[in-house]
């Protein structure tokens, strides 16, 4: 009988704890995986350099000039470096980044990759160009009410849609970038 007490004293805390109701102005840890679906390479090489995520949360209070949102970006932490995308297919992902989002809705990512990017055919290694204009990263379109204390996504970077031939061993990398 004496054990029951804390053990019920403990089961009461727990689900007090997880009836909290998320309000936009907690933090929420993100945890974003990367996967792939495969192409017929030996390698698909690409470097990420940074991730950020555009939320939207709650302000409080609301007024006639302050309608009570507001929008802003996060980056997070990124295990920069150059990934081999068909490591990460059938399943398979890895941990990207890893940061602290104070909104309550997800609304865009942005992925942020460097020039050093490569494809591998019997082989042979061929650079990637990337398209011009994309310093802001490419942009991914989410839409996601995060959980508290913690939430993740993964990203599907598709290496299939992603690398284009655009002359004999010359290829352009076009990232496809979708949540999974």
């Amino acid at each position: 009988m004496k054990n029951i007490i804390p053990l019920a004293a403990l089961m009461a805390a727990l689900f007090f704890v997880g009836c909290q109701k998320f309000d936009g102005n907690q933090d929420s840890k993100l945890y974003v995986y990367l996967t792939d679906n495969a192409i017929l390479a030996d390698e698909v090489n690409v470097e990420i350099q940074g991730v950020k995520v555009k939320y939207k949360g709650t302000v409080e209070p609301a007024s006639s000039t302050n309608p009570g949102s507001s929008e802003d970006w996060v980056w997070l932490d990124v295990n920069e470096g150059v990934y081999n995308l068909l490591n990460f297919t059938n399943g398979r992902k890895t941990l990207l980044a890893v940061g602290g989002v104070p909104g309550a809705n997800i609304k865009e990512m942005r992925f942020v990759l460097g020039k050093n990017n490569t494809i591998k055919f019997d082989g042979q290694t061929y650079p990637m160009t990337l398209e011009a204009g994309n310093e802001f990263g490419y942009k991914i379109d989410v839409v996601k009410k995060m959980g508290i204390p913690r939430d993740s996504i993964t990203i599907d970077f598709d290496a299939a849609l992603s690398v284009i031939e655009v002359g004999v061993h010359q290829y352009k990398l076009v990232p496809h970038l979708v949540v999974k």
